[in-house]
């Protein structure tokens, strides 16, 4: 019993990385049907045509989102040629690191406010996620939010790291946009409950 409840969170994440490889499985022959992924993958196309980080879409120049999923997107067509499911799998495997850290995140939380020593209860917010439909939908499709996602979950979970918490600042800001910044709103405050405790 004592062992099975050390394995419990790999178990569950073994499942869940399973559940998204399905679901990512699933789309493999569905061509890129969203108007994101449409934009997205032929910017993608043309930093690889260009041979230039100056994003362009149908030739004119394209400044609505940062260039890093761009970027991955391209490298993706670069390696596998102009395929769905291994562009859309860098998306899925930033939904997977995102359980992983809102886990971790969860567990640091409740171990710094409530002193749990147990790990089995951070285990419900990454399983609720993984259930709803956004989040599948976003793991499974080329898009910027499961990035900067992430990023913020990797900055919180960093906090008190100033190098580690910066590259997941310029993660979100790379990948979506200025609201990339949006953690460092949060962070007075933590240092105004941190004073005042």
């Amino acid at each position: 019993m004592k062992r099975l409840k050390k394995i419990a969170p790999f178990l569950l994440f073994a499942f869940l990385f399973l559940g998204l490889v399905i679901r990512l499985y699933k789309t493999k022959s569905q061509p890129f049907y969203d108007w994101d992924e449409g934009i997205y993958a032929e910017v993608a196309k043309e930093i690889l045509k260009n041979r230039s980080l100056n994003t362009t879409f149908n030739g004119h120049p394209w400044l609505n989102k940062p260039p890093l999923s761009h970027l991955l997107i391209a490298i993706s067509f670069l390696i596998f040629g102009y395929q769905e499911l291994p562009a859309r799998a860098i998306f899925m495997l930033f939904g997977f690191l995102t359980l992983i850290f809102l886990y971790k995140l969860t567990r640091k939380i409740l171990s710094d406010l409530f002193n749990f020593k147990t790990s089995h209860l951070a285990l419900l917010p990454p399983l609720i996620l993984a259930s709803t439909p956004i989040f599948l939908e976003r793991s499974t499709t080329l898009n910027t939010d499961i990035i900067i996602a992430l990023s913020w979950l990797g900055y919180f979970l960093y906090l008190d790291n100033f190098v580690v918490k910066t590259i997941f600042l310029l993660l979100g800001v790379w990948s979506k946009s200025l609201v990339g910044f949006y953690p460092l709103f949060i962070e007075p405050f933590l240092w105004l409950r941190e004073k005042l405790s």
